[in-house]
Formats: C-alpha cells, sequence, structure tokens
C-alpha cells in the first residue's frame, strides 16, 4: 500500500478536481478528505496575570545561602 498526497483547492465553479498518475490497472483508490481550517487562532492575552517582583538581594548569593540552609 503506498500513500500519495494531492492537494486540491476550490475551482471557481465551486468544485474540487483531484488529478492522479498512472498508477496501474488493478490499483484499488480510497479517497479521504481532510478539512483543515486554516484561520488563525486568537492568542490568549495573559498579561493581567504578569506581576514584577523587586529583589533587593543578590540573586547568586541568595540561591548560595539557600542551597547551604539543607
Amino acid at each position: 500500500m503506498d500513500a500519495i498526497k494531492v492537494i486540491s483547492r476550490k475551482t471557481e465553479s465551486g468544485n474540487y478536481k483531484i488529478e492522479l498518475h498512472d498508477i496501474g490497472n488493478d490499483a484499488e483508490i480510497n479517497v479521504i478528505i481532510i478539512k483543515e481550517d486554516k484561520t488563525k487562532k486568537k492568542l490568549l492575552d495573559l498579561s493581567e496575570f504578569t506581576l514584577k517582583i523587586e529583589w533587593k538581594n543578590d540573586p547568586i548569593a541568595y540561591q548560595k545561602m539557600i542551597r547551604n540552609e539543607c
């Protein structure tokens, strides 16, 4: 069994045209139609959930201090 991907666009008459090359006389052809939604999905704006922390200590020194406590 071989898989062949053919992309077809709607013609001016509103139909789809699929052309396949000769794949043999005894071939059985099954057509599966997959409709993909090409519209872009709107991303969520999560900026209202963000915040900024002011850190007065040296982050590396703080990390070393925490690691030494364990």
